[in-house]
C-alpha cells in the first residue's frame, strides 16, 4: 500500500493543511496589529510635533516674530524691508525672524541633527522655497474639499523611509498682520506644514516583530502538528492496526483464537463489535461443515443408490440388446425362407390378382428382413461385438455405385445431382458396411429434397483423412433437434413421405463410421440447406476394433 495511502499520513496533511490556515490567519492578524501599533506612535510623535512647532508659530505671531543676533550663517529677511534688522544698545545686529522663517530654520537644524524635517506651504506662496510638492497639493485638495483633517503618507527621503504628515494651516487673526495684504480673510486656508518623520527604527521593529510572530508560529504549528499526530498514532493509528493484524488473521485461519479489547472508548467498541463477528462466523462455520459433512454423506449414498440403479440398467439395457439380437436373427431365417417361396410362387403361379398379391407380400418381407437386419447391427454395435472386414477400396468407385442405384429414383423426381472433387482415392474400409452407411445418407438426401431440388456429394482430403460431405436443400433441421438426430428410433420430420423408415439408419450409420475411427459431422440452415459430413481416417491400425456406445448412452424408444 502506498504511503499517501495510509490514514495516519492523511490526518498529518490535514492537521498540518489547518492548523497551517489557522496560525497564518493569526499571524497575519497579529503582524498588522504589531504593524498599526507601531506606525501609530510614529504618528503620535508626528502629532505632538506638530503641535509644538504650531504653538511655536502662534506665539511667534502673537509676538509680532523675534529679533536674533547677527551671527555667521543668518541673513536679513528681504521680505521684512527696514523692520527686518535693528542694532542693539550694545552695538549688535539683530534679524527680524518671523514665524515662516524660524519654522524653516529650525526645520534644517533639526535635519542637521539628523531629527526630524518640517516646512510650511502654500498655493500662494510669496518665497519660491515654499512651493508645493505633488503630495502637498494632493494635501491641500483634501483639505479645500474639507475631506480630511490630517494626511499621512509613507514616502522615501535621501534614501531612508519617513512618516509623512501634512496638517492645514487656517488663518488666524494674528496671521493677519502678514499675509491680509495677499486677500487672506480669517478661518480660510492658508497653506500646509509638512513634516517628515524617521520611520526606519518603527519598520525594524515591525520586521523584528513579524521574525518572531514567524518562529513563535512555526514552533507552536510544529510542536501542536507532532502532538496531535503522536496521539493519533497512539490512540487511533495503532489500535487499528492491531485490529487489522486481527482480521488479517483471522482470514487466514478461522480457528485463530481472538482476544475482546477491554478499551471503553470507540476503538473498543470496534474490537468487540469484530470478537462478536468472529464468534458468529466461527460457529456459522462449524454449522456450515455439519451442512457440508451431512450432504456429503447423502451424496455418497446417493450415488451409490445411483450407481447401482445405473449398473442395473446396463444388465437390463444389455439383456434387452441381447434379446433383441437373438429374436432378429431367429427371425431373419423364416423370413428368409418365406421370401424364397413367394418367390418361388411368384415364378409358377399365373393369375394376375394372385401375383399383385404376392408382389405385396414380397414387399413386406424384404422391409421385415431389412428392420431385421437393421436391429442386428444396432444390438452388435451396442455390445461392441461389430467386426469389420476391412480392405484397401476406392471410395470413388464405392460413391459412383450408391449413386448409381438411385439414379431413376432421382430423374423420376426432377433431381440435380452435383459431384465436386471426385477422385480416386484408395483407403482402408469395410466395403459393405460403407456402402450402407451412404446409402442411408443418400436416401435421406433424396428423401427429403423437393422435386426439381439439388443434391451435392463432395470429396475431400488432408495428410490424414478423407471426407465426403452430402448437401441437399431441403427443409432443413431445426438447431434444438440436431443434438438428437443419431439418437435411435427419432425419425426426422420434413420428409416427403411421413413416416417413414424404423428410426435406426442415423444411429446405425454413425455406429459404422466411429468402428472406422471417423466421425460423422451435421450442419443445417432450416428452410435452406443440409449437410451430413463423413470423415474418414486414411490409415487403420492394425485389429483397431470400435468401442462405446455410438448414441453415448442416450436411448429414445419413441416410435417413429
Amino acid at each position: 500500500m502506498k504511503f499517501y495511502h495510509n490514514l495516519s499520513f492523511k490526518y498529518f496533511v490535514a492537521i498540518s493543511a489547518v492548523l497551517s490556515l489557522m496560525v497564518i490567519g493569526i499571524f497575519v492578524h497579529f503582524y498588522r496589529l504589531q504593524k498599526k501599533a507601531i506606525l501609530g506612535e510614529v504618528k503620535n510623535q508626528a502629532r505632538i510635533l506638530c503641535t509644538q512647532i504650531l504653538l511655536t508659530r502662534s506665539w511667534l505671531a502673537d509676538m509680532g516674530g523675534v529679533y536674533v543676533r547677527k551671527r555667521k550663517g543668518l541673513e536679513v529677511n528681504p521680505y521684512l524691508g527696514s523692520e527686518g534688522k535693528i542694532e542693539g544698545k550694545d552695538g549688535q545686529l539683530y534679524l527680524l525672524r518671523n514665524p515662516a522663517m524660524v519654522t524653516r530654520e529650525l526645520s534644517e537644524y533639526a535635519k542637521q541633527e539628523g531629527l526630524y524635517q518640517f516646512r510650511l506651504t502654500s498655493d500662494r506662496y510669496i518665497n519660491p522655497a515654499n512651493a508645493p510638492d505633488g503630495i502637498e497639493r494632493f494635501a491641500l485638495r483634501l483639505f479645500k474639499e474639507k475631506k480630511q483633517k490630517e494626511y499621512f503618507v509613507q514616502q522615501e527621503s535621501d534614501g531612508q523611509k519617513v512618516l509623512r504628515l501634512i496638517v492645514p494651516l487656517y488663518i488666524k487673526k494674528s496671521c493677519l498682520k502678514c499675509h491680509q495684504y495677499q486677500g487672506y480673510q480669517l478661518g480660510e486656508l492658508r497653506g500646509c506644514i509638512s513634516i517628515l518623520i524617521p520611520a526606519g527604527e518603527a519598520y525594524r521593529k515591525i520586521i523584528a516583530q513579524r521574525n518572531t510572530l514567524i518562529m513563535a508560529a512555526c514552533f507552536i504549528l510544529i510542536v501542536t502538528v507532532f502532538t496531535l499526530y503522536t496521539l493519533n498514532r497512539s490512540l487511533i493509528i495503532r489500535p487499528i492496526n492491531r485490529l487489522r493484524e486481527k482480521i488479517r488473521r483471522f482470514e487466514d485461519d478461522v480457528n485463530t483464537a481472538i482476544q475482546s479489547s477491554t478499551r471503553k472508548d470507540e476503538i473498543g467498541a470496534l474490537e468487540k463489535g469484530f470478537y462478536q463477528m468472529t464468534r458468529t462466523i466461527k460457529n456459522s462455520h462449524q454449522e456450515m461443515r455439519r451442512e457440508i459433512l451431512r450432504a456429503t454423506e447423502e451424496q455418497r449414498r446417493l450415488n451409490s443408490e445411483l450407481k447401482r440403479a445405473n449398473l442395473q440398467l446396463q444388465e437390463r439395457d444389455e439383456v434387452k440388446t441381447n434379446f433383441l439380437a437373438t429374436v432378429s436373427h431367429e427371425l431373419r431365417t423364416p423370413l428368409t425362407t418365406i421370401k424364397g417361396g413367394v418367390e418361388y410362387l411368384l415364378k409358377t403361379v399365373e393369375g394376375k390378382e394372385q401375383k399383385r398379391f404376392l408382389d405385396v407380400l414380397e414387399r413386406n418381407i424384404q422391409q421385415l428382413i431389412r428392420m431385421v437386419n437393421n436391429l442386428i447391427d444396432l444390438a452388435r454395435i451396442e455390445l461392441n461385438r461389430i467386426e469389420l472386414e476391412l480392405e484397401e477400396a476406392n471410395l470413388k468407385e464405392l460413391l459412383d455405385e450408391v449413386l448409381l442405384l438411385f439414379d431413376g429414383f432421382i430423374r423420376e423426381r426432377k433431381i440435380t445431382l452435383r459431384r465436386e472433387g471426385f477422385r480416386d482415392i484408395i483407403i482402408p474400409i469395410d466395403y459393405r458396411r460403407m456402402n450402407q452407411v451412404f446409402l442411408n445418407l443418400l436416401h435421406n438426401a433424396v428423401k427429403f429434397s423437393p422435386e426439381g431440388g439439388e443434391i451435392i456429394v463432395k470429396m475431400d482430403e488432408d495428410d490424414n483423412y478423407v471426407s465426403v460431405a452430402i448437401t441437399d436443400h431441403g427443409a432443413g433441421i431445426d438447431p434444438r433437434k440436431i443434438s438428437t438426430i443419431f439418437t435411435r428410433y427419432r425419425c426426422q420430420d420434413g420428409g416427403k413421405q411421413k413416416g417413414e423408415g424404423s428410426g435406426l439408419g442415423l444411429a446405425i450409420a454413425q455406429g459404422l463410421v466411429h468402428a472406422h475411427g471417423g466421425r460423422i459431422e451435421v450442419e443445417s440452415l432450416p428452410g435452406d440447406h443440409t449437410t451430413f459430413t463423413v470423415i474418414l481416417p486414411k490409415y487403420q491400425k492394425k485389429e483397431e476394433k470400435f468401442q462405446g456406445d455410438p448414441n453415448g448412452g442416450k436411448k429414445d424408444h419413441s416410435a417413429c
